[in-house]
This record gives C-alpha cells, sequence and structure tokens, in this order.
C-alpha cells in the first residue's frame, strides 16, 4: 500500500502543469501552490512560450491567482504590443488588465481603449474587448462623457451598416450595443446581458431608449 502511494506521488509529481489545468482550478475557487504560480509567471517571462496556444489561457490563469502588482502589470502589458508576435495576445492582455472580474484597471487605460475603437483597422476580438471594457468601466463609474463617446460610434456603425449591410460593421454595432447594456443595466443584473444579446437580432432589435437609462441611473 505505501509503495503504491509513493507511485502515485511521483506520477504526479511528474506530470507536466499545463495553463488550462491551473486556470480550471482557479476559477474553481482553489489556491494555486507556489510552483503553479511560479510556472505561470515563467510562462509570461519566457518569450520561447510565445507562439503556444496555451500562452492566452495562462495570461489569464496569472491574473486571476495573482494582484495588480506594478511588477504584475508591467509583465501583461507587454502583451499589448502588436509588434509582439503580431498582436495576438492583445486581446487576452486588455481582458485581465480592464474586465472588472479580472484587475479592474480600466479607467488607466481610458485613451488606450478608445484608441483602439477608433482605429478602423482594429481586428473583431480586439475591438469587442475594448468595447465591453469600457462598458463594464461605466457599469462600475459614472462618467458621461465616455459613455457619449461609445454611443457616437454605435450611432456611427449603426448608420454605416445601413448603407453597407456588411457582416464587419454589423459586428461593431453588435459590440458598441453590448458595451452600452452593460453600461446602462445595474450592476446585479449584468449577468443576463450576455443571453439577452445572443438571442437577439441586430440590427432589428437595439432598443435606443434601453441603453439610453444609463444618463438616467
Amino acid at each position: 500500500m505505501k509503495k503504491k502511494k509513493i507511485a502515485k506521488y511521483i506520477q504526479e509529481a511528474e506530470t507536466p502543469i499545463k495553463p488550462k489545468v491551473l486556470y480550471d482550478k482557479v476559477t474553481w475557487g482553489d489556491m494555486l501552490t507556489e510552483n503553479e504560480k511560479t510556472f505561470l509567471r515563467n510562462v509570461l517571462e519566457d518569450e520561447s512560450h510565445s507562439k503556444d496556444e496555451g500562452l492566452g489561457i495562462a495570461i489569464e490563469a496569472f491574473a486571476l491567482s495573482h494582484t495588480a502588482t506594478r511588477e504584475n502589470i508591467t509583465l501583461v502589458e507587454k502583451f499589448l504590443d502588436e509588434d509582439f508576435h503580431n498582436g495576438i495576445f492583445a486581446g487576452t492582455a486588455l481582458k485581465v488588465l480592464c474586465y472588472d472580474y479580472y484587475w479592474n484597471l480600466a479607467k488607466d487605460y481610458l485613451s488606450l481603449l478608445k484608441w483602439i475603437l477608433l482605429r478602423q483597422e482594429s481586428d473583431e476580438e480586439l475591438f469587442s474587448r475594448a468595447a465591453l471594457a469600457l462598458g463594464m468601466y461605466l457599469s462600475n463609474n459614472k462618467d458621461k462623457e465616455i459613455f457619449y463617446f461609445i454611443y457616437d460610434l454605435f450611432q456611427q456603425a449603426l448608420n454605416e451598416y445601413h448603407s453597407k449591410c456588411d457582416w464587419e460593421t454589423r459586428d461593431r454595432v453588435r459590440s458598441l450595443y453590448e458595451a452600452l447594456r452593460y453600461a446602462s443595466t445595474p450592476h446585479e443584473k449584468r449577468n443576463d446581458i450576455y443571453f439577452e444579446i445572443e438571442k437577439m437580432r441586430f440590427p432589428d432589435n437595439i432598443d435606443n431608449e434601453l441603453i439610453l437609462q444609463y444618463v438616467k441611473l
């Protein structure tokens, strides 16, 4: 019996750590060991991992298991650089830095988020995450300037879609509408927004009065 326990321990110790396993562990509320935290830090620091499919999930697991110290923020910020392997992890970095269920630092990145939304060549994922980051920021802060910034972009995208009827513009309309819904919905009811958006037919089901509730809250 004792030999079996030792063999099991050796097998577990030799099992390679995978970012997805650690992400699942921390999202279920379990604490990571110091070795597991060190592993995640090494993945983010070591550029040899930069093309690994698991790097994106490692960034998320790192953010969920570490506090937003200056050192940790700097480590994640490097992935915002679009020259770093074509910026394929920029959306993930933006998510963990700005979303309020990660580090909730959107207030420190407002200029960057606005720039991404204004830039025509932003890819769909990056655009969507920047929009949602601002929506979450507005959900937690009263900032009419940012609200009307998004609202104006939303109206412009909507007008553009009516003239072009292309999928790319429709996706931008959807992302901006989702951000405005986050802004105009009380925090305790925010979980319903995802399902609401999924059921909607864009742009037919857009409720302009609903998103303007933000200015009345």
